[in-house]
């Protein structure tokens, strides 16, 4: 079974919200998760809810496979 890579799923967070341009309140209102919760997510201390992370990949435009 795979598993999701914390350290990976923080660099492509951020890396791809900054690519896009978007700030942490921009992506908290695309995805409905507190940007408090988003930089938690980006600085490694924590894990998002599965549907939580599958909101949030869909708005950055990232698969499950990069996070694993």
């Amino acid at each position: 079974m795979k598993k999701i890579s914390l350290e990976r799923l923080s660099v492509l967070v951020q890396q791809r919200r900054n690519e896009l341009g978007m700030t942490l309140v921009e992506l908290g209102n695309s995805t409905g998760i507190n940007r408090l919760l988003i930089g938690r997510i980006e600085s490694k201390k924590f894990i998002p809810s599965l549907p939580q992370l599958e909101v949030l990949l869909q708005v950055l435009g990232l698969d499950f496979d990069d996070i694993v």
